[in-house]
């Protein structure tokens, strides 16, 4: 009994100490914005509704996130996404966008989609 006394403290104290979770990769659809979190937790957005901007929703954390195309994709992408438009693939490239999150205490993470390869 006394061990359990003395170990309840303690875990409560871990937990307690447990930082919020943070932005580990974003993933961006035709609509979907989701948002990978250190916790394993993912957070959407439809960002094509929004207009490219606004409240990450389901996450354990406030998050803002805000979305800009490429506005002027190269060649070989513009021919790329025609030819799966035309193939009947539509959306199966991901927009050429840059997208940043922030916490409310101003931080920010910067990501671009599609992510490039390494």
């Amino acid at each position: 009994m006394r061990a359990l006394l003395i170990l309840v403290p303690l875990v409560l104290a871990a937990c307690a100490s447990m930082p919020a979770p943070e932005p580990q990769g974003a993933s961006l659809s035709e609509t979907a914005l989701t948002v990978k979190l250190s916790d394993g937790t993912r957070c959407t957005a439809d960002w094509s509704a929004s207009g490219g901007q606004g409240q990450m929703d389901g996450c354990a954390v406030p998050l803002s996130y805000s979305v800009t195309e490429v506005a002027n994709p190269n060649i070989l992408r513009k021919l790329w996404v025609q030819l799966t438009d035309a193939l009947g693939a539509e959306g199966i490239a991901p927009p050429m966008a840059d997208v940043v999150v922030t916490t409310d205490d101003g931080r920010q993470w910067r990501y671009v989609s599609p992510p490039p390869v390494e």
